[in-house]
């Protein structure tokens, strides 16, 4: 039968870049391939936060995405996360990471998973930021209907930051109507038809969304792409846009 022991020499011995973070968003303890690739003593890792050791893009990261991911999932999944290694070179990485919970259900410590990307892996991230740069709306959800990611034009048209969207229920979004007509969680239906999104719960805009569906090599449907645009459009949309304004100011100043 292993031990508590057998367990600790297993993980800090294991080929794969590894970490535990406790509930405090610091290191619990750090595997011997990550302290070699990044050329750190353990004892500088441990107690210390992920962010002191990514570069500041990554760091923002963090915050914005990754920690409201777990919280609302559990999980991250080939998330791009940018180190710093001891000597101030770059190493690209992806991480996949998990929460673990006791049987009540009270957070443990998160296992974060750390794999060096290759220059495909560089391209893609670049992708990812070409992506989030792209100005229109855009947004992809995995097979849980669950938002992965976001350009920063939809962010601003919906009135919203990204930790408030990433790893929530794309439904949530979803205008009063739809959200009931959607409550099977059918994602074919959230495929196939167009959908009325809210822009904040002050001033709705009634929007169009067309999706995309994205298949890995197997087959397996893992996102949806989807771009909306406003019903409304020219003279009729610019008008919603200064009602909309007009109606912010108003309640600024408490007047509604």
């Amino acid at each position: 039968m292993l031990t508590p022991e057998d367990y600790l020499w297993l993980f800090r011995r294991s080929p794969v870049m590894a970490t535990l973070i406790g509930d405090d968003g610091r290191y619990l303890d750090v595997n011997d391939a990550f302290l070699g690739r990044l050329g750190y003593a353990r004892s500088d890792m441990i107690g210390a936060r992920p962010a002191d050791f990514v570069t500041a893009d990554s760091a923002a990261r963090i915050e914005t995405e990754f920690l409201p991911t777990l919280r609302r999932t559990g999980k991250l999944e080939k998330k791009p996360i940018n180190f710093l290694t001891h000597d101030g070179d770059v190493v690209n990485c992806l991480t996949n990471s998990i929460v673990e919970y006791d049987p009540t259900g009270k957070f443990v410590r998160t296992l974060a998973l750390y794999t060096e990307v290759s220059d495909q892996g560089r391209s893609d991230w670049k992708y990812r930021q070409l992506y989030r740069a792209t100005p229109a709306m855009l947004h992809t959800v995995d097979a849980e209907a669950c938002i992965v990611t976001v350009t920063d034009y939809w962010l601003q048209k919906m009135g919203y930051s990204r930790e408030e969207v990433v790893g929530r229920s794309i439904r949530d979004f979803f205008s009063d109507a739809d959200r009931k007509r959607f409550s099977s969680g059918k994602l074919r239906e959230i495929v196939e038809t167009g959908l009325r999104l809210l822009e904040t719960a002050e001033a709705p805009a009634p929007t169009l969304v067309t999706p995309y569906v994205w298949s890995d090599d197997d087959g397996w449907k893992r996102r949806i792409f989807t771009k909306e645009q406003p019903f409304l459009e020219g003279e009729a949309y610019e008008h919603w846009i200064q009602a909309k304004e007009k109606y912010r100011q108003m309640k600024t100043e408490g007047k509604v």
